[in-house]
């Protein structure tokens, strides 16, 4: 099977570096604030980038395509402490209470409201503490913000009530912060939450 351009893991990265001028994962590294031998699930992992950061926790990345999860088994690789699957954030036919904590890099604006909704009732059911999230956000006074959000592959960027909106109606808030990535352009809305 040919590898799509969408499904490369060198030009997903290679367009984050050129737009975003790289991540800035310090915020959301510093909410999770996962502590050693916690159960961290990143919920919708994508190539699984975040897995690093976690190297002190068992941490589990389900995505729903398949070939980004194979690209993370492959040059990441698993450990006993360490594991990739392939499944559904809406069903993931994992066990109840089972994580401490998840983090949802990038998930929410994937996800029309009905999935969101379904989404965070599955994730409400396999966490026992915080739920972190990180989306852009439509701001009204940032155009190249907002440029950035409408071009993004994600179709259903909102603004930071909508995200709360979505939320709030299964999980209580904890924190919220605005925060952009290196560029200082791109601008995302980071909420911890946790089940009601």
């Amino acid at each position: 099977m040919k590898e799509s351009a969408r499904d490369s893991f060198f030009i997903y990265e290679g367009i984050r570096r050129i737009f975003l001028l790289g991540l800035n994962l310090k915020p959301i590294l510093d909410l999770v604030d996962a502590k050693p031998n916690e159960r961290i699930l990143d919920a919708g992992c994508g190539f699984g980038h975040l897995a690093a950061y976690f190297s002190h926790c068992d941490y589990t990345g389900i995505d729903n395509d398949p070939t980004r999860i194979k690209w993370a088994k492959k040059n990441i690789g698993e450990s006993p402490r360490r594991h990739f699957l392939v499944a559904d954030v809406c069903q993931t036919g994992l066990k109840a209470d089972q994580f401490d904590k998840v983090v949802g890099y990038g998930l929410l604006h994937h996800l029309p409201d009905t999935a969101a909704q379904n989404c965070l009732k599955e994730l409400t059911r396999l966490v026992r503490g915080r739920v972190v999230f990180s989306d852009p956000v439509y701001s009204k006074w940032h155009l190249i913000n907002n440029l950035l959000c409408k071009l993004d592959r994600g179709g259903y960027v909102r603004d930071a009530e909508g995200y709360l909106r979505i939320c709030g109606s299964q999980m209580t808030l904890q924190k919220k912060i605005f925060f952009y990535a290196h560029n200082r352009l791109a601008r995302y809305f980071l909420t911890a939450f946790i089940p009601k």
